[in-house]
């Protein structure tokens, strides 16, 4: 059974901010619309996790794919993120069901398939999570964006200022 993507959503959030991180949801940067973003000090990268003398901006796109055509979609669109974060994710839950080519559903491991699907020059940059409630996994680690446009992430990091001022 899939777990809804405002139910992997909220985990996503409740996770990254007990990492350390400033988290925003729903962030607009014309034309594009980030699902959760996540500022920080804090550097996930090839197992790692840990404190840095860097700033940050990861983003985490919620999907519940239903076929084959959502699932290269999806992708298609975590790919631009990469123009305006330092590491972009895409979060699954760890089992759904997906349409089969004869008109039926089947069960799939939804992670696997991302990591499968996602091997373009491109998408290969892309991390995979998996969510299976109450547990959150990184399948595969982001790598490091090399496509930044930096007035787009210069947007990103001021939305995160204007959030802290607002917390405070």
């Amino acid at each position: 059974m899939s777990v809804g993507e405002d139910v992997v959503r909220g985990l996503v959030v409740k996770w990254l901010r007990s990492t350390g991180f400033v988290v925003l949801r729903g962030v607009s940067i014309s034309p594009l619309k980030l699902d959760v973003v996540a500022v920080g000090d804090v550097m996930m990268s090839r197992g790692v996790v840990k404190k840095s003398d860097t700033m940050f901006v990861y983003t985490f796109d919620v999907r519940t794919i239903t076929s084959r055509k959502l699932l290269k979609n999806s992708i298609e669109q975590a790919v631009t993120r990469l123009f305006t974060a330092d590491y972009a994710y895409i979060v699954v839950p760890r089992n759904a069901a997906i349409e089969t080519s004869k008109g039926g559903q089947k069960s799939v491991d939804m992670p696997k398939l991302v990591q499968r699907a996602a091997n373009g020059p491109l998408s290969r940059r892309l991390g995979v999570v998996a969510v299976e409630p109450p547990k959150i996994e990184i399948i595969r680690w982001a790598l490091r964006s090399d496509l930044i446009v930096d007035e787009l992430r210069n947007r990103v990091l001021e939305k995160a200022r204007e959030e802290l001022l607002n917390m405070n």
